[in-house]
């Protein structure tokens, strides 16, 4: 039995392919694997358990199972606990896989150095078109990303009241847009399944752009983004 660790959040995302007998997993920079100082460790690679043994800069040593498969680079190594060293799991299923990030947990955008993971930003000429950085998130468990920045549709201001509009990333639709409802205090629509919040736009009646920063004349961007 396997139980993620949604409290440490340790992971990593693989630099390279891993072949199913590679003792040796390299990482991307930036990864937390170096969180953990007490060894044996274990992790949960798509659906493989591995034994890590050690963790030198971006080297991950681990000691691979009977069910030891090939794994793509970009998969991510989760940190994980087996339930057999835990000594609290009457409400775990016996001889089940259980995962109590309950599908969402893990949802969010990973953060890089500078925090540009799909920033949503005015153009450099503030207009109608907002835009998204490159970047990687995780959604329901599953990494997805956005290779380059990526400009949305051109938005239309309000008739009567201000709008707030969603900008999200959803499962296998990337960047999407959905659409409030104009009112004196609006609010913004909620967030589509399998999709995370990147940023809200803030609609005057009467703006001709839309900026970072609020200038109580135009629209605005408010970011919504949940780091992991």
């Amino acid at each position: 039995m396997l139980l993620h660790r949604p409290g440490n959040r340790v992971y990593g995302i693989l630099a390279f392919d891993v072949a199913s007998d590679a003792v040796s997993i390299e990482l991307e920079e930036g990864h937390s694997w170096d969180d953990i100082t007490t060894f044996p460790s274990y992790g949960s690679l798509n659906d493989e358990i591995v034994t890590v043994s050690g963790v030198t800069a971006d080297t991950v040593t681990v000691e691979r199972g009977t069910t030891a498969t090939t794994h793509r680079a970009g998969s991510i190594l989760f940190s994980a606990v087996i339930a057999e060293d835990v000594t609290d799991l009457q409400d775990v299923v016996t001889g089940s896989l259980v995962d109590v990030t309950g599908g969402r947990d893990f949802d969010g955008v990973i953060r890089t150095y500078d925090s540009s993971n799909l920033l949503v930003s005015d153009s450099a000429i503030p207009d109608m078109v907002v835009n998204v950085s490159p970047g990687r998130c995780v959604i329901s468990n599953r990494l997805n990303w956005l290779t380059a920045s990526e400009a949305t549709a051109v938005f239309v201001a309000p008739v009567a009241n201000p709008r707030i509009d969603l900008v999200q990333f959803t499962l296998h639709d990337g960047v999407t847009v959905k659409t409030g409802t104009e009112g004196p205090a609006p609010a913004a629509p909620a967030l589509d399944a399998n999709s995370i919040a990147l940023a809200e736009v803030y609609h005057r009646v009467g703006e001709t752009s839309i900026k970072d920063a609020n200038d109580a004349v135009n629209g605005y961007i408010t970011d919504r983004r949940v780091w992991l």
